[in-house]
């Protein structure tokens, strides 16, 4: 089997997906039910089942530090491009936010760079958002890509150590 993709997982985590960010679209609607009430919980299973499926593919190619350098990497420029642009565009939202503060005298929910700081850019800039920001900063749902990047790296870790 070139391919290792298992078609019923894959459209698993399509549905959990989805079901997440149906989550996020609560309207108010018909969307507003106890399935995507609970959706929340989609997300674990999400990452489960993610694990999982880099797990089975991934098993016999880490054997080294090599083999868990070019993993990375590929993993890296699968999450990190949309990331950067994202937390780019918050960046602006930022400052936006930040003349309308000085030129009207507006201030939204919270102040300007009050929470999505310097601090937490960087944080943001290196994937440790998760780890070092207590509260989610500029894109809240990095923490995400965060956690994902860094248990890809324990998961590599592990698979050397046991080779």
């Amino acid at each position: 089997m070139k391919n290792k993709k298992i078609l019923a997982l894959e459209s698993l985590r399509g549905i959990a997906a989805l079901s997440v960010a149906l989550l996020h679209f609560n309207t108010g609607s018909y969307l507003n039910n106890s399935f995507t009430n609970n959706a929340w919980l989609m997300v674990d299973f999400f990452f489960v089942l993610s694990g999982f499926v880099i797990a089975f593919n991934y098993l016999d190619k880490i054997s080294s530090l090599p083999d868990l350098l070019t993993f990375q990497k590929k993993r890296f420029w699968r999450l990190y491009p949309l990331h950067l642009i994202t937390l780019f565009l918050f960046v602006f939202i930022e400052i936006a936010k930040y003349i309308v503060e000085i030129k009207y005298g507006l201030v939204g929910n919270n102040q300007a760079f009050s929470s999505n700081n310097f601090n937490s850019f960087l944080a943001n800039i290196f994937l440790v958002q998760n780890i070092l920001v207590t509260n989610p900063t500029f894109n809240t749902v990095s923490w995400s890509i965060s956690s994902e990047f860094y248990t890809y790296t324990l998961f590599a870790l592990l698979l050397i150590r046991s080779s």
